[in-house]
């Protein structure tokens, strides 16, 4: 059944997103220079999934996924798309999800991380994906999108579906680095700056889209 589910979601966003018209600003697509050998961690929130997979789609990048049920037929969409999956999240005690992020970033591959997912609070850092660059001394890349048209889903995330043929807006904050060794408070000063990142990229992409956007809210029968 997920293997069905996989194959049928991977061709319908990839049906989807061939219409797509894609613009980025910011230093989202930036040379491999910005973190320890050239490693990043892209931090995006949970609800921007859709595009953003098909935006970075076969870049050798290693995404977390939840291990809840709707988290099996993610991992098999981000495969046929050209994603690593690494199976975890970074509000519990997954550790072997951050693990096997830890190694590709080792490996040398980029890593991408919801860090308000799986279930939120929406919109709110989880401290994991700080840890995971202070470890393995990546570089925090906050990275946001907008489109001028959404159907936006009336989940815990406002899950957001770029309808066909939309302006989709793709937008990045300057790279975090996040030092070895951090005191608590510090770790926390680094979860807020990250979330305070993300809101700006996000309004960055919001400004670039109005006033032409406008979306439509489907709601739960």
């Amino acid at each position: 059944m997920a293997a069905t589910a996989g194959l049928a979601g991977a061709a319908l966003v990839t049906l989807l997103g061939c219409t797509l018209r894609i613009e980025r600003l910011g230093a989202a697509d930036a040379g491999r220079d910005t973190g320890a050998a050239g490693r990043r961690i892209f931090a995006f929130w949970h609800g921007e999934l859709l595009p953003l997979a098909w935006a970075y789609r076969r870049r050798d990048i290693c995404v977390l996924v939840s291990r809840h049920r709707d988290g099996e037929c993610a991992a098999r969409i981000l495969k046929r798309l050209g994603f690593h999956t690494a199976r975890g999240s970074t509000s519990d005690a997954g550790r072997e999800g951050a693990f096997q992020m830890c190694a590709s970033l080792r490996n040398g591959q980029d890593a991408a991380v919801a860090p308000d997912g799986p279930t939120g609070p929406r919109r709110r850092v989880q401290p994991g994906i700080v840890y995971m660059a202070q470890r393995t001394g990546a570089a925090l890349v906050p990275t946001a999108c907008e489109a001028e048209r959404w159907l936006v889903l009336n989940t815990w995330d406002r899950f957001q579906v770029p309808l066909p043929f939309s302006r989709v807006v793709v937008a990045s904050h300057a790279p975090i680095r996040v030092p070895r060794c951090l005191s608590a408070s510090e770790i926390e000063s680094c979860r807020v700056r990250l979330e305070k990142a993300l809101e700006e990229a996000h309004e960055k992409a919001l400004d670039a889209v109005r006033p032409e956007q406008t979306s439509r809210v489907l709601m739960e029968g």
